[in-house]
Order: structure tokens, then C-alpha cells, then sequence
């Protein structure tokens, strides 16, 4: 038997002995743990379809993106696939890497743009060969993996400027990996701090929504009910004998 069918067994037995507010704290404590297990799910990829003057118009779950700023170039359909090997980009947020070609390139310094028709929650950004350069971002974010990618690889550290942006920093090599913006946004912006021939990017959210999960205090609540209606039944079954 593992490790797991012995906890629930274990749980399930402790339940027993502790009646109906027993069973709802541990089906809460099942559902939490569910949870918390779905948010490691797969990430949907924004989809680039269109490119114009400084804009790439692209989908992510039926949601319209689109990036402004300049850019090298914009693969949209086929084209080689910068996102091998994968190891920089998975981790346990992250379970699948962003697919083969799509993705906007910069060789430019200056300010680029997202914007979301939908507002977007924890969106991940997957950044391809980002040396000796900086990206300042208007939200915060989290390193999430960094590692081997197409062009190398190389450390990046996280800095808060404390006016309101954030940095991620290149500090050597070729740095490949993702990071993550906690929370919901419908637009990010960030200002890329040198020329160089090139760097590049792609985003994407989770498919996974967050399940509504009952609080302690509904679960108590429920189990509290339950106990009292079993009182009142044995009050009228006594009653009536």
C-alpha cells in the first residue's frame, strides 16, 4: 500500500470517529489539496496570427492580444523553433513549453506593450537569449525557471527599482527561461534597455481556473447544521415514544 491510500484510509477513519464535522474537514482538506494540484497545469500559449507596423496581433483562449513596439521580426506560421531544448522552460508551474516557431523577436531598445481584451491571471513570459540586456516592468514578477536554451545559457537575478518597476537583468551569457506576473492584469508594458541582435519572447496563462472552494467557516458551518438537525431528531423520536 503507498504512502497515499494510507493517508486517506487513516484520514477517512478519523472521520468516523469524529462524526459529520470529522467527514467535512476532510473532505475540505481533499478539495484544497485538488486545488492546489490544478494550478501546476498546462499553460495555453498565446497564439500569434497577424503583424503590422510595430504590432502582433495574436489569440490566447479567445482572448485578443496584441503587442506593440518594435520588433526583428514575428514568426506567426512556421519557421524554426527557438524553444528546444524545453528544460529552461518547464518547472512545476510551468508543464509544457511554449509550441515550436511562434514567437516576436527585438533587436531594439525602447518600450514594448501587451494588452489584453480579457484581463489575464499569473500570465507567464518566456523570454529566448535575452543577453547583456534588461527588461523593466511596470508589474512585479516572479522567477519561475531559467536553463539551457537554443543560443546557451546564463544566470538573471530580479530587481526591485522601487519607483514601481521591476527588472529582470541578464548578468551573463544567454540566458533562457520564464517568468510569471502574479495576479490579473490586461496590459503589461516594459522597456527593453539595449540593441542586440536579438531577443525574443512569447506568453501564455494557465487552463486551468481556480476552483470556488467552500471556506473553513461554510464547511463548519455545514457541519454544525448537520449535528444539530441529528439533535432535534432524537429529541422528536424520544418525544413520540
Amino acid at each position: 500500500m503507498n504512502c497515499s491510500s494510507k493517508s486517506v484510509k487513516t484520514s477517512l477513519k478519523w472521520a468516523l470517529r469524529h462524526g459529520a464535522l470529522g467527514a467535512a474537514m476532510v473532505v475540505s482538506a481533499s478539495v484544497l489539496s485538488t486545488a492546489s494540484a490544478a494550478k501546476a497545469g498546462l499553460i495555453n500559449w498565446v497564439d500569434w496570427t497577424s503583424t503590422g507596423s510595430n504590432t502582433v496581433g495574436g489569440n490566447i483562449m479567445g482572448n485578443n492580444v496584441l503587442f506593440n513596439g518594435q520588433y526583428f521580426f514575428a514568426q506567426t506560421a512556421g519557421g524554426t523553433n527557438y524553444w528546444i531544448p524545453n528544460t529552461a522552460y518547464l518547472s512545476a508551474t510551468v508543464s509544457n513549453e511554449p509550441p515550436a516557431n511562434d514567437i516576436i523577436a527585438f533587436s531594439d531598445p525602447g518600450q514594448r506593450s501587451l494588452t489584453f481584451t480579457t484581463a489575464v491571471t499569473d500570465l507567464v513570459f518566456a523570454y529566448v537569449s535575452i543577453n547583456t540586456n534588461t527588461y523593466t516592468f511596470d508589474h512585479e514578477f516572479d522567477l519561475i525557471s531559467n536553463g539551457e536554451g537554443f543560443f546557451g545559457s546564463g544566470p538573471v537575478s530580479k530587481v526591485n527599482n522601487g519607483n514601481g518597476t521591476w527588472s529582470l537583468v541578464a548578468q551573463s551569457g544567454e540566458p533562457h527561461g520564464v517568468i510569471q506576473f502574479a495576479g490579473t492584469l490586461s496590459s503589461l508594458n516594459w522597456n527593453v534597455a539595449v540593441p542586440e541582435n536579438w531577443n525574443g519572447f512569447t506568453v501564455g496563462v494557465s487552463d486551468v481556473t481556480p476552483a470556488s472552494v467552500p471556506g473553513p467557516l461554510g464547511v463548519l458551518g455545514a457541519a454544525t447544521a448537520f449535528g444539530w438537525s441529528r439533535r432535534i431528531r432524537r429529541k422528536i423520536g424520544a418525544s413520540s415514544r
